[in-house]
């Protein structure tokens, strides 16, 4: 019998595996960013409203992931969210002024 490398190959075994969160409460999102929680919440809502970041929205609105929240966090308050916002509240108003 011939021996080659393949016979004395080694196999690791891996015992545990660490994950980074992807995706987090509103709790958790306040630890790592360094805001209140109530201010997480607000933020989580307000990315409801932008479509670019909607897509971060998780579980029915319950979690966020971390990227996209900390992305918004980066645009938000910018002069291009200011206007974004001004007129996300225009469509708001009257779509609300419509269905009465």
């Amino acid at each position: 019998m011939i021996s080659t490398e393949r016979d004395n190959m080694e196999i690791p075994v891996i015992k545990e595996v660490t994950m980074q969160a992807i995706a987090a409460p509103d709790s958790i999102m306040a630890k790592l960013y360094g805001i209140t929680e109530g201010q997480a919440g607000t933020i989580r809502r307000e990315m409801k409203n932008f479509p670019k970041f909607k897509k971060g929205i998780l579980n029915g609105g319950q979690v966020t992931r971390i990227i996209e929240f900390g992305e918004y966090l980066e645009y938000r308050l910018t002069h291009e969210w200011k206007k974004e916002m001004a007129l996300i509240k225009k469509r708001k108003v009257k779509s609300k002024s419509l269905s009465e």
